[in-house]
């Protein structure tokens, strides 16, 4: 056993040929390092699957790890809980991933597996397949344990530096810093402080009373239009909705990560709408006072917790002591919104996109201690599977985890899913898809079945992750790649970090049947016969467009299908096998059969993403 940072460093290859060892297993969840070591430095061994196990124990263990949630947040109950990631239960943020590919590590084990490298992604991973392994007889030792790589302690320094720089060095030595670092420090709240009081941004704004509608959000490059007026990507036309029923509007714009802050800041202080940045109201002594307080957080977590005879507690102390530095970030939202109101922030109802991240439960308290007569309102985010799993509180939390008042939904598809999972009725409101306006205004001729008259097109769409994506395009090109009658088109999400992706991407991508076209998605599926897609909400307007779907699933994430509610109306694949199988029998529809579809396509768009309408804005107002 050892660990994925460890593979190289300890010839971990080398080492289980020694052993005879002529396989491997990874136990864990980044799948671009899953793909990129196949190919690299554990090419010479053969790939043990764990994907379907992952994938049986992430729906077999939901509900119990729901439920445990639940019991560990009416034992914790309090502010610092419900910042922290093990609270909100962020699919995103490991825990449950790595107790899923535990249980799978553990059930390959118990039906047999006796001769194999383990790798895994954490040291608690890695320890609770050695112990399994020892309890039940098969001789298991660890490779390279243990001490963290001078890799490590040098990133500890430079974030120190980083810190450093962003606190007090003057902006002109900042400016000619190279990238690594700028990221660094527009990442740094401190720096972006410092940067937005530089460019004249104000922290005096007085808004609130009747009428009053204040919006946290999220921004980077893509918030501002070529003429430099704003727009929001993840509110779409609620703006516009609710200054027509008469609100006033201001924003808290929040930096996406990756996102040019300098560049991004300058634009949106430049446009009409009133932002109030919320790194005014944090100075570097709350600041402080928020990481001591991440430091501190010692939650009750019982000693011997398990899910389906899974040890969970180690697991669960692991992602709090890696995560401290993102629960001092997400306490200072208590912060900020302390400060808003003393400013005279107050507003009558608060916006947000609903999540159940854990930003968000902060937010909710925050204003219900401070100022609690503002209404909160969450926009639902387009989450449509239950494996998102912050979406769904456990029935013992509610009255206790700080929830939005409503819930406004882009269509009656997600409050369906709400209330079977005991969402309460009354605080779901039924809205419009107003960040996907476009599906019902333009006029749209779907696309005819592919009848063979030329080369199938088989787009590939990304999601934001990069390790996602690469899995993704990875299978797509082992399905398709210089295979006759068939061109895969890659359209990878704006945010991605496209670099990243095509390092990690093997020769099979510039096969002359492959390209990469950044082409509008409206307009990459006009010309689509076929759609593959992982964790993204593109499935819908591909189905809006009449083109059929591909959910390829994971070797080692979770299974985020935004077509879960619509389990017939898509493919599912794992293996190349499976994919050539899949798009063939969806391309090959014709006839009435092609028409039944095309016709249950467009009622799970109408019922998915509703039609936008002027009376929209009451169901985020009433």
């Amino acid at each position: 056993v050892t660990l994925q940072r460890d593979v190289s460093r300890a010839d971990a290859a080398r080492a289980a040929a020694s052993h005879g060892i002529r396989s491997w297993v990874y136990v864990g969840e980044d799948s671009g390092w899953r793909v990129r070591a196949e190919r690299g430095e554990l090419a010479d061994l053969d790939v043990e699957p764990l994907g379907e196990l992952v994938e049986r124990y992430s729906w077999e263990l939901r509900a119990p790890y729901i439920d445990w949630i639940g019991e560990l947040s009416l034992a914790n109950e309090s502010l610092d809980w419900w910042a922290s990631e093990l609270a909100a239960k962020n699919p995103f943020m490991l825990l449950y991933n790595r107790i899923c590919a535990l249980a799978a590590a553990r059930s390959l084990i118990a039906d047999g597996l006796t001769s194999a490298l383990v790798v895994c992604s954490s040291s608690a991973l890695a320890s609770g397949v050695l112990d399994f392994a020892r309890e039940n007889g098969v001789e298991a030792s660890a490779i390279a344990p243990g001490e963290e790589p001078a890799s490590g302690r040098r990133e500890g320094a430079a974030a120190r530096l980083v810190d450093v720089l962003a606190r007090h060095a003057p902006p002109s030595a900042l400016a000619r810093l190279p990238g690594p670092a700028r990221r660094g420090l527009d990442a740094a709240p401190s720096y972006r402080r410092r940067l937005l009081e530089r460019l004249g941004a104000r922290g005096d704004i007085r808004f609130g009373g009747q009428g009053s509608a204040l919006l946290f959000t999220w921004v980077d490059a893509r918030s501002l239009a070529p003429d430099g007026s704003y727009r929001d990507p993840h509110f779409g036309s609620l703006p516009r909705l609710l200054r027509d029923a008469g609100q006033r509007v201001a924003y808290v714009p929040h930096f996406l990560p990756g996102a040019e802050v300098e560049p991004v800041a300058r634009r949106l202080l430049h446009t009409d709408e009133t932002m109030i940045f919320p790194e005014l109201f944090l100075d570097d002594a709350a600041l402080g006072d928020c990481r001591a307080r991440a430091e501190r957080f010692a939650p009750t977590i019982p000693d011997h917790a398990e899910l389906g005879r899974v040890p969970v507690t180690a697991l669960a102390r692991e992602q709090i002591e890696s995560l401290r530095w993102m629960h001092a970030i997400v306490l200072s939202y208590a912060t900020v919104v302390r400060g808003l109101v003393l400013a005279g922030v107050r507003p009558e109802r608060v916006f947000f996109p609903y999540e159940g991240h854990s930003w968000e439960q902060v937010v909710c308290w925050a204003f219900r201690n401070h100022a609690p007569g503002t209404k909160l309102v969450g926009y639902d985010n387009v989450n449509f599977s239950r494996l998102a799993l912050s979406m769904y509180p456990a029935a013992s939390e509610y009255g206790h985890r700080p929830l939005p008042d409503h819930v406004v939904t882009n269509g009656e598809t997600f409050r369906r899913v709400l209330e079977e999972e005991g969402f309460p009725h009354e605080s779901i409101r039924v809205g419009c898809a107003l960040r996907h306006e476009y599906l019902s205004s333009e006029q749209r001729k779907p696309p005819p079945a592919h009848a063979g008259g030329g080369a199938t097109r088989v787009l590939v769409a990304t999601s934001i992750d990069s390790g996602q994506s690469v899995e993704l395009i990875e299978l797509a090109l082992a399905a398709f790649a210089g295979v006759d009658g068939h061109r895969v088109v890659v359209k990878l999400h704006p945010a991605v970090d496209r670099p990243t992706v095509l390092a990690l991407l093997g020769p099979a991508a510039r096969a002359p049947n492959v390209e990469f076209d950044d082409a509008p998605m409206p307009e990459q599926l006009e010309r689509a016969d076929v759609l593959l897609y992982k964790y993204t909400v593109v499935c819908y307007e591909a189905l809006a467009h009449g083109v059929p779907c591909v959910f390829v699933k994971s070797e080692t994430g979770l299974d985020l299908d935004q077509l879960e509610p619509f389990p017939d109306l898509r493919r599912s694949a794992r293996t190349p096998a499976e994919l050539r199988a899949a798009v063939s029998e969806l391309t090959s529809m014709a006839g009435d059969e092609r028409a039944d579809w095309e016709r249950r396509a467009l009622e799970a768009v109408r019922a998915s993403l509703a039609p936008v309408n002027d009376g929209c804005a009451w169901a985020f107002l009433s």
